[in-house]
């Protein structure tokens, strides 16, 4: 029984000085291991001098029993080094930050080394954000966004310099444009008469065929322009009744018996067509000349000048083409407006100049256009 107390002892001490940790004294750790010596020796029967010692001795049971109460001293002692140890080096690390983890805070914030509070609890909240990291790696490429919408209409552009058609009737205010369908989608160029036919050359679109019409040639009024009717009148409020008060309209005829080229057509309605040239800038009747006045010209028609008879009332000159036609079935002598072929007369005294003119012949004419194409311009595109 006494050798197991001694061995029950020898493992209680043991255990004790197993639980210190490693920031002991150095000289208290050594006097510990001095006295673990005598245990183990006492616990084998030997004294310090490596005699043999019987346990059960009364003088072994009362050394061993002062070595161990020497060893509990000791065994305190260190204990409430230890725990002094402890408490100031973490009383020195805590003022000095070491115990607080830093990163991302800024000193005086809450939860932070200079601000320490009951909030903090093992990390670092309630705190200014860090510096930004490093920039990632890119993305993968997405998908292909919807097409944004138009933009808004720029400003408009300077006024562009004038063409080579300086010379030519220009279609501009002064003279009516086209607006009505078309058979083209472009809605620029020129409007123009032809006399005498019903329908447009080739270069030209047909706008309206009609009949020609005009003040009767007694009327003192009335105007003094020749028109070209459209077939099929469209009436706004008329009153059935003729009145005396008015603007007269007449028909017209050819007055051309006398006239070999058209003589067939004498007593005859004349015909007309409204043409539109697209994409062209300007056009001029040439009288005296039946032919292009230069390469930038292209041809449209050409015929004889024809207008009023000389002691009627005064009307226009016209371009009557020279392969003209009369309306069917309308030989019927009725006057009205009258085209008569037209001659010169010339001068030595003045007037037209005799030489390139001759007294007494009829006039010839020629109807072009400008050569100079126009292009239309979308109002919505930036110049």
């Amino acid at each position: 029984m006494d050798t197991l107390w001694c061995l029950i002892l020898l493992q209680v001490v043991s255990a004790s000085y197993a639980s210190l940790d490693g920031d002991v004294n150095p000289v208290l750790k050594e006097g510990s291991l001095n006295v673990m010596d005598i245990l183990k020796q006492k616990s084998l029967g030997h004294d310090l001098y490596g005699r043999k010692r019987n346990c059960h001795s009364e003088s072994a049971v009362l050394e061993l029993q002062n070595t161990v109460e020497d060893l509990k001293g000791r065994l305190d002692t260190a204990e409430k080094f230890l725990w002094a140890e402890n408490g100031n080096g973490r009383r020195t690390r805590r003022s000095s930050g070491q115990d607080l983890p830093t990163s991302g805070c800024t000193p005086g914030a809450v939860g932070c080394p200079d601000a320490y509070t009951p909030y903090f609890m093992g990390q670092c909240f309630l705190c200014p954000p860090g510096p930004a990291g490093a920039q990632g790696p890119p993305g993968s490429e997405g998908e292909r966004g919807r097409d944004g919408r138009d933009g808004r209409d720029g400003d408009r552009g300077p006024k562009g310099d004038n063409g080579d058609c300086e010379s030519a009737s220009v279609a501009s205010n002064n003279q009516q444009s086209f607006t009505g369908s078309s058979p083209t989608s472009n809605n620029t160029g020129v409007i123009y008469v032809r006399w005498g036919r019903s329908e447009c050359p080739v270069t030209s679109e047909l706008v309206y065929s009609g009949v020609a019409g005009g003040e009767h040639y007694s009327h003192k009024g009335g105007a003094s322009n020749y028109l070209c009717l459209p077939q099929e009148p469209i009436y706004d409020e008329p009153e059935a009744t003729a009145h005396s008060d008015r603007g007269y309209l007449y028909g017209s005829e050819y007055q051309t018996n006398a006239y070999p080229p058209y003589a067939h057509l004498h007593d005859s309605e004349v015909p007309c067509a409204v043409c539109k040239a697209a994409q062209r800038s300007s056009y001029i009747m040439v009288p005296a000349r039946n032919a292009c006045p230069g390469s930038e010209w292209t041809l449209e028609y050409f015929g004889h000048l024809m207008s009023a008879y000389h002691n009627h009332r005064k009307t226009e000159f016209v371009c009557m083409d020279r392969n003209a036609e009369a309306i069917p079935r309308t030989v019927e002598n009725a006057n009205g407006a009258l085209f008569y072929p037209v001659e010169g007369r010339c001068s030595s005294s003045g007037g037209i100049p005799c030489g390139p003119y001759v007294n007494g012949y009829e006039l010839t004419c020629v109807f072009v256009l400008c050569n100079v194409v126009v292009l239309p311009i979308n109002i919505n595109t930036k110049l």
